[in-house]
């Protein structure tokens, strides 16, 4: 079994199996709001997503939370996270190191866990970051942000292969490549358009991910699960 996290548009997707039980897929969209996606707004072209939530359960009774770090908080732990605001880089603080996080179960039921992404529950000690909190690999940044070609952060470079800084990535990412941009030319107001390429551009990743559970012959044994974070979707 796998369990593979997917905190932004950027997946990846590790096959080997070790139990019959089902593989999980969890994606989550960072900022992707209740009208960003097709199946709410036909402004959006997002046909990959559309699917999944047509086929499968919408879960359109529920919310996360307003900000990233108590959304990512409750997802992996499954407590509510209260008080809890962003993470900042310069704090000293991260999910309490006696809270058991979700990859940590699921590797003593069996799974290979690996994330991808952002992580943004804290990183002042090696004990907080995902390598040490279940997690078989990571690959991504520790903060709530970076630039996408530089991989900075307020002036640090901060992207990671495991515990490794990674300083292959830079420059290695566009956000929007121009023929999703052209999609929407139609909309004058820049951040909108930008916006809308980005969920086009991430709607083609999760449809590679899809494909590739095709092509492994194990989409029919797989629990694809799909969100926001924050806002509600």
């Amino acid at each position: 079994m796998v369990y593979l996290l997917c905190w932004l548009v950027t997946l990846a997707f590790y096959s080997e199996l070790v139990l019959s039980g089902p593989n999980l897929v969890w994606i989550v969209a960072d900022d992707l709001g209740y009208n960003d996606v097709g199946f709410h707004n036909p402004d959006v072209k997002s046909p990959n997503i559309d699917h999944l939530a047509q086929t499968g359960i919408k879960l359109n009774q529920s919310y996360v939370q307003p900000l990233c770090s108590p959304s990512r908080t409750a997802f992996m732990t499954g407590i509510y996270p209260f008080p809890h605001l962003v993470i900042q880089p310069g704090q000293a603080v991260c999910v309490p190191l006696n809270i058991t996080m979700f990859p940590e179960v699921l590797k003593q039921n069996g799974y290979k866990t690996h994330a991808v992404g952002k992580w943004h529950l804290g990183f002042c000690n090696w004990a907080c970051t995902p390598t040490f909190r279940g997690f078989d690999s990571f690959y991504g940044f520790y903060n709530g942000g970076e630039d996408f070609y530089t991989k900075q952060y307020l002036g640090y470079f901060d992207f990671r292969f495991n515990t490794s800084v990674h300083k292959q990535a830079k420059g290695g990412y566009s956000t929007v490549p121009q023929k999703y941009l052209d999609m929407y030319a139609h909309i004058d107001d820049e951040n909108r358009r930008n916006f809308s390429g980005m969920v086009t551009s991430m709607d083609d990743a999760v449809g590679r991910v899809v494909t590739a559970l095709k092509e492994k012959g194990i989409y029919n044994n797989t629990l694809i699960f799909f969100t926001s974070d924050p806002f509600y979707l």
